[in-house]
């Protein structure tokens, strides 16, 4: 599936006005990155399920790591410090969060992980209902962490 055809995919899902109209037919993937990166994106990757893994890995599979979008991983990740957002996708790994991480940490399609706090973090967790979660939090560590759950709906929110 190419650029044009998820796009015409992803209307047909409810991909919202703002998207669609900022979807252009010469986006290139650093634009679908971009997309897919924003809250809204994420969200909307995340409770629609769409696209499916391989078009979303065909898609992506130049930029998604270094943009923190991580697809059917089964290796262990260690997020970077200046993260502020990142989406596991599909993945069965341990997730380790370096000291001193504040951000936001999205998970769905059935991912099942392991969230590894360090210390002095500030997370939130979000994830689908369909993913195991398990965060390894210990009281010295002086973390805050929450965890959501995002609902699937039918709204076309962005």
């Amino acid at each position: 599936m190419d650029i044009k055809e998820l796009k015409q995919t992803a209307v047909e899902n409810g991909l919202c006005k703002k998207w669609t109209e900022r979807w252009t037919d010469d986006w290139t993937e650093k634009d679908l990155i971009a997309m897919i990166m924003s809250f809204d994106g994420i969200e909307f990757i995340a409770k629609k399920n769409f696209p499916s893994l391989g078009a979303l890995e065909r898609a992506t599979k130049n930029l998604a790591e270094q943009n923190d979008l991580y697809i059917k991983k089964t290796n262990d990740i260690k997020l970077k410090s200046y993260t502020y957002k990142s989406h596991f996708v599909g993945c069965k790994c341990n997730i380790d969060v370096p000291d001193f991480y504040v951000g936001i940490i999205y998970i769905s399609r059935g991912s099942d992980v392991v969230v590894k706090v360090g210390r002095d973090c500030d997370i939130i967790v979000k994830s689908t209902i369909d993913c195991n979660v398990a965060i390894n939090d210990y009281p010295f560590n002086n973390s805050t962490v929450k965890s959501v759950n995002l609902k699937k709906d039918t709204e076309n929110e962005c």
